[in-house]
């Protein structure tokens, strides 16, 4: 925050709730709105919460681990790249290319795409090298990433998914006869809701596996030997390239089993600082 800034927010002998929102309102003016977002709602606050608005975080709530740590390096622009502290969780051994085929509809052949990535998830638990306890239930959060539409993240024209794993034989045997998941006006059943959100997921998205029998969904550019890094503060894992003097940013990643700070909890893993180029 600059000098300049201190003025936008007012001055302390304000109440927080009034703090909060001022800064709040400055981070949208200077265009971070959306970065805003992932520590607002009323999911994230205090229980007298209520007093804010919905956009507008409640810092007092905010318990995601760690603070982030992060510097630029080699001068004030950055020249040497951006240091952040975190964790090298694991590296990436096998990816599934996404290809963006269409069915005769010119819709997402989600099908195409679920049996291409289904096929080395089912070598993959051959050769026993599965990590979860219910490799169904994993596999189908993964084309879900977790969403299940139940809690805060129900919607009115959706239907909860209380068992993904059922859901998802059901959704496959809808697939396979020609039914997709559309509102067609209607309120979505189960089924319905998860072939919708499958395709949405999948679009976009490879399949990879990492070397320690992680399953995960990444951006379709990664490849083996990419690492997967969970950053302090950050709310996703991210996926890197490793390079001459740090990392190449890849992007986001879902890691199933590596999503609600499962990793912060590893004795095995040490912070260390990350360098991205």
């Amino acid at each position: 925050m600059t000098p300049e800034d201190r003025p936008a927010i007012g001055p302390y002998s304000q109440s927080m709730q009034d703090s909060y929102r001022r800064f709040a309102a400055l981070h949208v003016r200077q265009g971070r709105a959306i970065a805003l977002l992932e520590s607002a709602g009323i999911q994230r606050r205090q229980p007298t919460g209520d007093l804010f608005p919905s956009w507008v975080p409640d810092w007092t709530a905010q318990k995601y681990g760690p603070k982030p740590a992060l510097s630029l390096t080699g001068d004030e622009t950055g020249a040497g790249g951006l240091k952040l502290r975190g964790l090298l969780v694991d590296s990436i051994e096998l990816v599934t290319d996404f290809v963006d085929r269409r069915s005769s509809n010119g819709e997402f052949d989600i099908l195409w795409h679920h049996n291409r990535i289904r096929a080395p998830f089912d070598n993959w638990l051959r050769l026993g090298r599965s990590i979860y306890l219910d490799n169904k239930d994993a596999f189908a959060r993964l084309l879900l990433m977790d969403d299940t539409y139940t809690g805060s993240c129900a919607i009115l024209f959706s239907s909860p998914i209380f068992n993904p794993a059922s859901t998802y034989r059901s959704a496959v045997n809808s697939w396979q006869v020609g039914k997709s998941g559309r509102m067609n006006g209607r309120k979505m059943d189960t089924v319905q809701t998860f072939q919708m959100q499958a395709a949405t997921t999948c679009h976009r998205r490879s399949f990879a596996i990492t070397r320690n029998g992680y399953i995960a969904s990444t951006p379709p550019i990664a490849k083996p030997g990419d690492v997967v890094v969970v950053f302090f503060g950050a709310t996703v894992p991210y996926v890197l390239r490793p390079q001459q003097g740090g990392y190449l940013l890849v992007g986001d990643a879902f890691v199933q089993g590596l999503m609600k700070g499962e990793a912060l909890l590893r004795p095995d893993l040490r912070p260390l600082d990350i360098t991205l180029v």
